[in-house]
């Protein structure tokens, strides 16, 4: 069954529409989650449930991630998943019907379900290494992600698991980015250490900083203090395929492998297969989440692999069933 969302006064739909920032987290502060997504659901959706443009999505889901709001993180995967529900069935019915924006439903979707189960990793010491999967995945979205954000935040899960040469590159981009902010362009950026992944070069930059000046200047410290140990490359992680980790594009044969929808790292082999649709699950990432399921506090990962029964279908291989 599709989420329920109430319907508003047409007065609050005209709040919710592309502004700035600092606007929209006054917006932010004047609703309730649900009030909020209601907003944001009745102004995407014409009466012809006809999606068009994301353009004011983009803006309120780039101010909740910059704000860390992560409690709107299941509400907005909740939004996203009806808007692709509403979207498919216009392509079906409708040659003309947007594509483009079909897709930037199922990208807002799919970053709005990392965070949740981000979220729900949180605190469980099993989760951990999804948690920094998730975190590093994250930066293929950086065109949705504010991108500041999601390199401070991957360098730090990097080296929090003593990934020390991929917590290099990302903090030292972390760091050009800054600048770039304050340049407002970045025309000066270095892309070379990114090349041969998946991640976006192109990519929005955000009005004002991530973190404080004084956090800025602890991480150009550490990243000072990297350069010159000699133990420490300036080198992503590559993986069997002799490609960045990460990245679900095989920097050799251009293949494009599937993201695990559990932790977002390409799905390569031992994987878990979905009924619905042409999504997949690392099998080791999918049985850390289900053992966690089982124990007691855990709603969260329970919420996660309801979700994933709605969207993906029941499991083909594994005996756990979603009921």
């Amino acid at each position: 069954m599709l989420p329920c969302m109430p319907l508003i006064a047409s007065n609050q739909k005209s709040q919710l529409m592309p502004c700035s920032s600092s606007q929209n987290m006054e917006l932010l502060h004047q609703h309730r989650t649900s009030t909020f997504t209601s907003v944001w659901f009745s102004i995407s959706f014409p009466s012809h449930h006809h999606l068009t443009k994301c353009g004011p999505i983009y803006g309120i889901f780039s101010t909740l991630l910059f704000a860390d709001i992560l409690s709107f993180a299941v509400p907005f995967r909740s939004v996203a998943f009806v808007a692709c529900f509403f979207q498919t069935d216009a392509i079906a019915q409708t040659p003309a019907a947007d594509t483009a924006a079909a897709q930037e439903f199922e990208d807002f979707l799919l970053v709005s379900h990392y965070y949740a189960v981000r979220s729900a990793c949180h605190g469980k010491k099993s989760l951990e290494p999804i948690a920094v999967k998730l975190t590093i995945s994250l930066l293929r979205h950086s065109d949705i992600v504010p991108v500041d954000k999601a390199f401070y935040e991957a360098g730090i899960a990097a080296k929090t698991i003593s990934q020390d040469n991929m917590a290099f590159v990302f903090l030292n981009r972390f760091l050009d980015l800054c600048e770039a902010i304050e340049e407002k362009s970045l025309d000066s950026m270095d892309n070379s250490d990114l090349m041969d992944t998946d991640i976006p070069f192109e990519v929005p930059l955000p009005e004002r900083h991530f973190i404080a000046e004084d956090k800025r200047e602890e991480i150009k410290e550490w990243v000072l203090a990297v350069s010159v140990d000699q133990q420490v490359e300036q080198s992503l992680s590559v993986d069997e395929r002799g490609t960045y980790e990460a990245s679900l594009v095989d920097a050799q044969s251009k293949v494009r492998s599937l993201p695990c929808i559990v932790s977002g790292y390409p799905v390569l082999r031992n994987r878990i297969e979905f009924r619905k649709r042409s999504q997949a699950a690392n099998k080791e990432d999918w049985n850390k989440l289900v053992m966690a399921s089982k124990v007691p506090n855990s709603a969260e990962c329970q919420d996660v692999l309801r979700f994933l029964g709605r969207w993906c279908g029941a499991p083909q291989n594994p005996s756990y069933s979603f009921q």
